[in-house]
């Protein structure tokens, strides 16, 4: 009898070994360490957004290659957390810190220079403001869904969706990510070529995008 207790015992804990390594392989496909606690509901309806920045220790990026942004009427480059070049008709310099809830947009747009600084609003949402045409736009990051891979905002009082897609996503990271939106009814597509980005650095560097757009007229 104690023969078979030890086999029966033996054989259970093989089958608790396999369901654990499932769930955890299961885990990798979502991006909880670049993400605060989200409920079910704020998944689905995206009417949430707290973005948690890398903490000390845990791995980052490697950004320290020189590559390029593929994107319709553009010459960028990206770099170490950093946008530069031409996007349509203005020079912009964009950088987004990785470890603070903080991206900066420098442009230059037919002789005038405008600076943008993205950070957290009262609310504790990213948030940052531009002008074109002597009218303030201003964009905040208002939702986020794992499941769906997209990025809320509102620009003043317009919704824009953006949806990220990506070749694989592991150790929390979109793989080449492409970011796909729709502004003025126009839909804008850049992708990050070889290259990767968690959600923190996907969030801030579509907002320097977006702004940039807008800053020349693209609202």
């Amino acid at each position: 009898m104690f023969k078979k207790l030890f086999t029966s015992l033996v054989f259970a804990l093989a089958a608790l070994t396999a369901f654990s390594c499932k769930d955890a392989d299961l885990s990798n496909q979502v991006p909880s360490t670049d993400l605060s606690t989200i409920s079910a509901a704020q998944q689905t309806t995206s009417n949430s957004a707290t973005i948690t920045e890398h903490q000390e220790g845990e791995a980052e990026e490697d950004h320290s290659a020189f590559t390029r942004v593929l994107a319709e009427n553009t010459d960028l480059t990206f770099h170490d957390h950093t946008l530069s070049g031409r996007l349509h008709s203005a020079l912009i310099w964009g950088e987004s810190a990785c470890k603070d809830s903080f991206a900066l947009l420098k442009m230059r747009f037919k002789g005038v220079t405008q600076e943008v600084r993205v950070e957290k609003n009262e609310e504790g949402k990213l948030s940052g403001k531009i002008n074109f045409n002597q009218k303030e736009y201003q964009l905040t990051l208002v939702g986020l869904s794992q499941t769906k891979k997209e990025l809320r905002y509102t620009l003043n009082d317009e919704v824009i969706t953006v949806r990220i897609l990506s070749d694989t996503f592991e150790n929390a990271h979109f793989q080449n990510p492409q970011y796909e939106f729709t502004l003025n009814n126009k839909t804008y597509t850049f992708k990050l070529d070889q290259n990767e980005a968690c959600w923190s650095l996907s969030a801030k560097i579509t907002m320097i995008y977006i702004l940039a757009l807008v800053g020349q007229g693209g609202a």
